[in-house]
């Protein structure tokens, strides 16, 4: 009988110990998280002296396992999140953002604050799902005072109440290997670049729909207006750029279902600043072009002219998800990162340009690839 005892409680502790490997310091997922930290502490500030805490597995829609999520700790403040690729033999660090990861927030009171839940609901055990690039939903329970249950997805990006149906989906219609991340030489912190000035301007301070490519366009004009071009911004403005992001919501022609195409989005940003119009005194002579292959070398050259630019993204095979971010950095050394606003307020955002995709759990070994759309320039001239 001590026998089987002893068997229990050692098959006991294995259990508790794979449970608890995301959690060690010596798991490959924190080790290629810790010298993500390690490498990119010297260009974003925010990550000296940070560590790594309470790792999370986020999940798709259909409830298989996709990512690690860990909170960025620094003293005694969360300073970011940092999301590794759920692939033991190479977990690469997909995405860092300057923001509190969803479950280690508030979940109960960010869903109060911007629904129209009765505010004496209770809450069931919360599960987080997790859609590269960038995008995150909260899947839970929630009970009314006859303890009927009410099921609610939560889009944690833009703080609403959604459907199963709208949460973007991995249909198999391409794959593509993801490269093997070199370690980084040691003492070596790479190649990098950041335009920190570039506004953070955000899409849940408006009430426009689909105002992802109007926000880029008014980090990209914001930035410009900080550089000797004064008048493509009012000075009230800066703090959250409304009036910018709302006046390039009509330059651009924006539509409620089919958002902003690429071709808007560059017209309208030169139009805006080399036209008079409305209370804008437009008299510079901004030009535009657009990329529809890029490379990491164009980010890399684009930010040495010290020039944020505009990047469409959309999963790959879909149609109706798409998404503007802008390009403020770029990071060479472990691995390769092109540094954005997501156009969500995260602060600094990292993401991996070789890794843009992720495992299939139904095909071993085959990958689901994020496209980028393109690159679309705005500058000026002369």
């Amino acid at each position: 009988m001590r026998k089987v005892l002893a068997i229990l409680l050692v098959l006991a502790l294995v259990g508790v110990s794979i449970i608890g490997s995301v959690k060690s310091a010596t798991n490959p997922f924190s080790e290629s998280a810790e010298l993500f930290l390690k490498s990119h502490q010297e260009a974003i500030t925010s990550l000296r002296g940070a560590e790594l805490i309470s790792p999370m597995v986020y999940k798709d829609k259909d409830g298989k396992d996709r990512v690690i999520v860990y909170g960025v700790k620094r003293g005694e403040e969360i300073v970011g999140r940092i999301v590794v690729n759920n692939n033991v033999k190479n977990p690469t660090v997909l995405e860092f953002a300057e923001s509190v990861p969803p479950h280690l927030s508030d979940i109960k009171e960010e869903i109060l604050n911007k629904t129209s839940l009765e505010k004496n609901i209770v809450f069931g055990k919360p599960e987080f799902i997790y859609v590269f690039p960038l995008l995150y939903y909260v899947h839970l329970n929630v009970y009314d005072k006859s303890r009927t249950a009410k099921e609610i997805y939560f889009f944690w990006n833009e703080r609403k109440i959604i459907t199963l149906k709208d949460i973007p989906d991995f249909p198999i219609l391409a794959y593509n290997k993801l490269p093997l991340m070199k370690q980084k030489v040691s003492g070596s912190f790479g190649s990098y670049k950041i335009l920190s000035d570039v506004p953070d301007y955000s899409t849940s301070t408006t009430n426009l729909c689909n105002s992802c490519g109007p926000v880029a366009g008014a980090n990209i004009l914001g930035y410009w207006h900080k550089h000797g071009y004064y008048y493509v911004q009012h000075d009230w403005d800066e703090s959250n750029g409304n009036g910018l992001i709302t006046c390039l919501w009509y330059d651009m022609n924006k539509s409620c279902i089919y958002g902003t195409p690429a071709s808007n989005f560059r017209s309208g940003i030169v139009y805006h600043a080399n036209t008079v119009h409305r209370d804008y005194l437009g008299i510079y002579h901004f030009s535009a072009s657009g990329d529809s292959s890029p490379h990491f070398s164009d980010a890399v050259n684009e930010i040495s002219y010290d020039r944020p630019f505009g990047i469409l993204v959309r999963k790959q095979g879909s149609w109706t998800w798409w998404h503007w971010i802008t390009c403020i950095g770029y990071y060479s050394g472990y691995g390769e990162y092109i540094y954005v606003r997501d156009g969500w307020g995260d602060g600094t955002v990292a993401i991996n340009w070789n890794a843009s995709s992720l495992p299939d759990p139904d095909h071993p070994g085959q990958y689901i690839p994020i496209f980028i759309d393109g690159f679309d320039y705005v500058f000026p001239s002369y």
